[in-house]
């Protein structure tokens, strides 16, 4: 039960902070070599992470 009180708490702070407009502090809770990328063979897409890079 407090586990989930504490993610929870951190979730409304990271939107809070998206709402924002302050991406520095959204992007503290992040992992430093997160990537998106989304697959497959379109304009969007890219057939593997390494040319994504």
């Amino acid at each position: 039960m407090v586990y989930s009180l504490m993610v929870k708490k951190e979730i409304r702070r990271s939107f809070d902070h998206v709402n924002n407009q302050r991406w520095d502090d959204a992007a503290k809770g992040l992992t430093p070599n997160a990537y998106h990328w989304v697959a497959g063979d379109h304009a969007l897409g890219v057939s593997d992470m390494e040319s994504n890079r």
